[in-house]
């Protein structure tokens, strides 16, 4: 429903490495964002959070990863390599 969130979507599953990428969903100081995650065992990835409305909010780190909650995946390509 969100465009940019469609877009970028489209943008990982064009990607080479689109089998690494997924989304997740979650709650950050009461509001909805979104995580692009990959687990990529050769990539040295900065994890944008990012809200509703598309804008960056910050990249992850370790003092704030405790205060994502509720982290649930909301997209994953069909031939996902990361775990299940």
């Amino acid at each position: 429903e969100l465009d940019w969130l469609q877009d970028h979507i489209q943008d990982l599953n064009n990607s080479s490495l689109s089998h690494y990428w997924y989304i997740t969903q979650a709650t950050y100081q009461d509001q909805t964002v979104f995580l692009i995650r990959n687990c990529c065992p050769n990539c040295d990835t900065v994890l944008p959070v990012i809200n509703c409305q598309g804008d960056l909010l910050f990249h992850l780190d370790t003092e704030r990863q405790s205060q994502i909650k509720n982290e649930a995946i909301i997209w994953k390509p069909a031939n996902f390599a990361c775990f299940e």
